[in-house]
């Protein structure tokens, strides 16, 4: 039933390019999706923190994660929190192009 769905385009398995990411479903039908949101400002900029967060959000079941930093070296703090969870992790690339 699953595949018939990816197939039709009702069910979307998101993908990137970190190997170890668990897959998640996301469509009607399935369970609801928690997504957990982290980043720096231009205020705090504390890439220990994001791992923190990242990690917290984790262990509490979130489905995917989505790191919305505008402050400090944004590419660094990518890296280290897909390098921290097994989660799939979305950004906003305009946020960075502002930055810039």
């Amino acid at each position: 039933m699953v595949r018939l769905r990816v197939a039709e385009g009702n069910i979307v398995l998101p993908v990137g390019r970190n190997p170890k990411t668990k897959p998640v479903g996301i469509r009607m039908g399935l369970r609801t999706k928690v997504n957990a949101s982290i980043g720096t400002s231009t205020d705090i900029v504390d890439l220990d923190a994001e791992i923190r967060k990242a990690k917290a959000a984790e262990a509490a079941g979130a489905d995917t994660l989505m790191e919305l930093s505008v402050g400090g070296d944004l590419d660094k703090i990518r890296r280290e929190v897909l390098a921290a969870v097994h989660l799939p992790v979305g950004n906003v690339p305009l946020y960075q192009a502002f930055c810039r």
